[in-house]
């Protein structure tokens, strides 16, 4: 494997050597599986639409564009395009959510696996690293490797942000919670909502990373605890979506959805330090262990 320079790659803020050398790792298997100017094209092409109608709804709502090309019933050529754009958005914000889910688990539960196939797990716990340092290495690695990935699904997510806080009213009837000192709704409550979807993505990634650490950390069957991890996982996106519904819900009728969505990125955090600290306590385990 080419060793790229610390600086060059952005490592030189990371001072453990157990990430380092894992993120190295996972920047190689990142760089050999997503090779090819054909795939890389596709890929470009499919979430290309929604960036742009990101950008145009982030225009609409900081600029004060006018909206008449959401409409459904205009049929001109730009109003087309903006409806291809809006469904290429919620359509991507699905798609690359369960992927990059997917390659996140993949990629945080083989930084355990690969040690234990090559026999070097025993090796790290022996040294003067221990287990706890070795897990929060491994899941460091997994978040920073991916990072980009991640972010995109937090700026697609404010795309949706704009399209349902400039649609509330217009289209649903809705009013949004008034502003004091004459100051826009619609740009507040976009930041407001885009804030706490960015902050939500971040924990989301960092619980993801810490099922696929912990459940390949555990010595238990290992088709058990994939099942567990994958139902857990699951279970998070179906509490996503229920806390997402209620904070919409909650917008048409006041400030109260602000204390809907800290309570569930509260609750979120707490199931990232759960997962983690649990995957940190069967790494203890089995470095305890006999042999």
């Amino acid at each position: 494997m080419t060793q790229l320079p610390i600086r060059r790659r952005g490592l030189w803020f990371i001072r453990d050597v157990i990430t380092q050398a894992e993120l190295r790792h996972q920047w190689y298997i990142l760089e050999k599986s997503r090779s090819g100017t054909a795939w890389i094209l596709i890929a470009v092409l499919m979430i290309l639409p929604a960036i742009l109608v990101t950008f145009y709804l982030l225009a609409i709502v900081f600029l004060g564009l006018p909206i008449e090309h959401i409409n459904p019933n205009n049929d001109d050529l730009i109003s087309n395009l903006v409806d291809v754009g809006l469904v290429s958005l919620i359509t991507m914000n699905v798609a690359l959510y369960l992927i990059v889910i997917l390659i996140t688990l993949g990629l945080s539960s083989n930084s355990i696996s690969r040690e234990r196939k090559g026999r070097t797990w025993d090796v790290l716990v022996l040294s003067n690293v221990d287990a706890r340092q070795v897990v929060l290495g491994k899941w460091w690695a997994s978040l920073v490797a991916l990072w980009g990935d991640h972010a995109m699904i937090g700026f697609l997510r404010i795309g949706l942000v704009c399209m349902v806080v400039i649609t509330l009213e217009p289209f649903w009837g809705a009013k949004l919670p008034p502003v004091p000192m004459g100051i826009s709704p619609i740009v507040v409550h976009t930041l407001i909502l885009s804030v706490i979807l960015l902050a939500y993505t971040a924990i989301d990634a960092m619980f993801t990373a810490a099922l696929g650490v912990g459940g390949a950390v555990s010595t238990q069957n290992a088709s058990l605890v994939g099942g567990v991890v994958f139902m857990m996982r699951f279970i998070a996106m179906f509490m996503f979506v229920v806390w997402l519904w209620t904070i919409y819900n909650d917008l048409r009728h006041g400030w109260g959805y602000i204390t809907t969505a800290l309570f569930g990125l509260a609750l979120f955090a707490v199931f990232t330090w759960l997962a983690l600290r649990l995957g940190e306590w069967w790494a203890i385990q089995g470095e305890v262990n006999a042999p």
